[in-house]
């Protein structure tokens, strides 16, 4: 009895995930990891045997500065690893990622120089999503 009531919340999320080909997630960066709420979506759908293999994941972030390859701040990046590691445990190896960068660009004095770096990130960002948007569509079988 204990046990069907503990099932009763995460299950419909867990047949969400196995249901789905493509995985699609909005996943800011908080503090240079996921948020609390997302890690808690997380800790409810993860089990052992959740079968991930053959699935696509993509997911969209927003982030308030660069951490990108070859940034300052590249090594304070501890989103983007987590959810490759987390995924690739689970089997799904084919995550992509789309970054919006240097949200704080525009409120943040002390970042007004990246300015035209936020408006490249803000502005590339939507093609990008298009763009993935028509591959998994012309790979999805119908």
């Amino acid at each position: 009895m204990e046990d069907a009531r503990s099932w009763a919340a995460p299950r419909p999320l867990v047949e969400q995930l196995l249901a789905a080909d493509v995985l699609l997630l909005g996943v800011p960066m908080y503090n240079f990891t996921v948020p609390a709420a997302f890690k808690a979506w997380i800790d409810r759908v993860t089990l052992p045997w959740l079968p991930l293999k053959g699935k696509s994941a993509v997911v969209l972030s927003a982030r308030g500065g660069a951490y990108g390859p070859g940034t300052p701040r590249e090594h304070f990046d501890f989103h983007e690893p987590y959810l490759r590691a987390y995924f690739s445990v689970l089997g799904l190896d084919d995550v992509t990622f789309v970054h919006a960068e240097l949200t704080h660009a525009t409120v943040m004095p002390f970042l007004a120089q990246f300015r035209d770096q936020h408006e490249t990130s803000h502005t590339t960002a939507p093609g990008a999503v298009h763009a993935l948007a028509t591959r998994v569509r012309a790979e999805t079988p119908s």
